[in-house]
């Protein structure tokens, strides 16, 4: 019992924390190198671990036409304590100081660097269905579990 109320003090620690951090300006820059030249993994090099599905790509160079890019970042909330949240952002805009640009054949997907941590080893995929269509995730290796939806998730605590 006390294993569990740990792991729900975690969470609601951690979801409070990145839910704060969602409420930040963010200012637009690029990473030095001197950033990426640390010990720990880069940004980029963690960039590389995220996927982006066939159909995400197919639907991400769409939107490009138009002048659009997909941003993705994960807030505290949903029904299992976080959630992925989508968001269409100006392929031009310059990245913030924290942000990661995961490009494949054309299309981009821009990811801070506190949400590329939940959702490294993922894959970004688009999803039709008669009712609906949207940007998700799957094979999050981050994630414990999940709603059915698929829009929130729970992080492994290790």
């Amino acid at each position: 019992m006390a294993a569990c109320t740990a792991q729900g003090l975690a969470r609601r620690i951690l979801s409070q924390a990145l839910f704060a951090r969602t409420r930040l300006p963010v200012i637009s820059s690029r990473l030095s190198s001197a950033e990426s030249a640390s010990d720990a993994p880069s940004p980029a090099a963690s960039a590389a671990s995220v996927r982006l599905s066939d159909a995400c790509v197919q639907q991400l160079r769409r939107l490009a036409a138009d002048g659009s890019a997909l941003r993705l970042a994960v807030d505290g909330g949903g029904c299992s304590g976080f959630q992925y949240v989508f968001s269409l952002a100006d392929l031009d805009a310059p990245l913030g100081p924290d942000d990661v640009a995961v490009e494949r054949d054309g299309a981009r997907v821009l990811v801070d660097a506190v949400s590329l941590e939940y959702i490294r080893g993922a894959t970004v995929d688009y999803h039709e269905e008669l009712i609906r269509s949207a940007f998700r995730i799957i094979d999050n290796p981050q994630s414990e579990q999940g709603c059915s939806c698929g829009a929130s998730f729970s992080i492994k605590i290790e």
